[in-house]
């Protein structure tokens, strides 16, 4: 094993230690729902050491879109294992505007390119924050493409958070089970059939399975992020970032649809990719480099329908 593979697999090893135990103990939360309080989350965010660990973020609303309402935004900041829920049900756009001493705000940060992001599907996330706020999200990986990036087999089917995190393997089983059944609890509250609906987002105090479900969807998003980089060559890094920017602009277009079938699918190129001979011609007109490219080393994944 390589020193670099080493260091990954040990890295990897440490946070799905940490993970199991902060998961079954319960993670820290904070809730913010004060000016005063976003303030100090703005600080702690921009301050230097914070500023260069990716931040790990999602949104829940009401028919999360630019036809709905954004709930909260819940950022878990790895390097300090904690969740922190912006409660923009509550603020409005004021949670968007207080800044900290600097001068920075959420939605610089949000907006900034060199502060880097994991989204898990960040589609419906950057129409609802650009539709309702004006946000233009920067500076983002999408966690779901770097799967199907570095998932060896056919890319015609994006998976979900859930089936990233099951097939990955990283949770010991008593954590696992309990992040599943927070799941499916919380899908119950949300079953119309059931009497329940999306607007339990927006009731205060929000219940403790909701916070549980907000943590549950950001706080694996880095080692999940490792896992999925380690297998990647340099050409199917770029093909990731490139489909990313593809999905934040396209979700700022006026056409975007928000729901459907089509949101199922990989991108058209992964799904079709050129025949062995197309494949050889273009790299030999290209030239293409391949310093720091390694061929994938994962096993199959099986494919699955996504649900976030």
């Amino acid at each position: 094993m390589a020193t670099q593979d080493l260091v990954t697999a040990i890295q990897a090893l440490n946070m799905a230690e940490s993970l199991s135990r902060s998961s079954e103990q319960g993670a820290r939360v904070q809730l913010v729902d004060t000016l005063q309080s976003v303030q100090s989350l703005v600080d702690t965010m921009s301050s230097s050491q914070a500023s260069v660990v990716p931040l790990c973020l999602d949104l829940e609303g009401v028919n999360l879109s630019r036809h709905g309402t954004i709930s909260f935004i819940q950022i878990w900041i790895h390097m300090l294992e904690q969740a922190f829920l912006v409660d923009v049900h509550t603020l409005g756009a004021r949670a968007f505007e207080v800044s900290d001493s600097k001068g920075n705000t959420l939605r610089t940060i949000l907006e900034s390119e060199t502060t880097q992001k994991y989204f898990f599907d960040v589609r419906n996330d950057s129409d609802a924050l650009y539709a309702l706020f004006g946000i233009q999200l920067a500076g983002v990986k999408d966690v779901q493409l770097l799967e199907l990036a570095s998932r060896r087999g056919p890319k015609h089917i994006l998976n979900g958070l859930g089936n990233c995190i099951e097939q990955a393997q990283f949770l010991e089983e008593p954590a696992l089970q309990k992040w599943q059944s927070t799941k499916q609890k919380v899908v119950k509250m949300f079953d119309s059939k059931n009497g329940g609906s999306y607007e339990i987002w927006n009731v205060r105090p929000l219940p403790q399975e909701l916070i549980d479900y907000c943590v549950g969807d950001v706080q694996f998003l880095p080692i999940l992020v490792t896992t999925y980089e380690s297998r990647l060559n340099v050409q199917w890094s770029e093909r990731a970032s490139v489909e990313t920017v593809k999905r934040l602009q396209e979700s700022r277009s006026p056409g975007y649809r928000p729901k459907g079938k089509h949101k199922l699918f990989g991108p058209k190129k992964w799904r079709f990719p050129p025949s062995p001979r197309d494949a050889r011609s273009s790299t030999t007109v290209l030239s293409l480099p391949a310093t720091g490219s390694r061929p994938a080393t994962q096993e199959h994944i099986p494919v699955q329908h996504a649900v976030k």
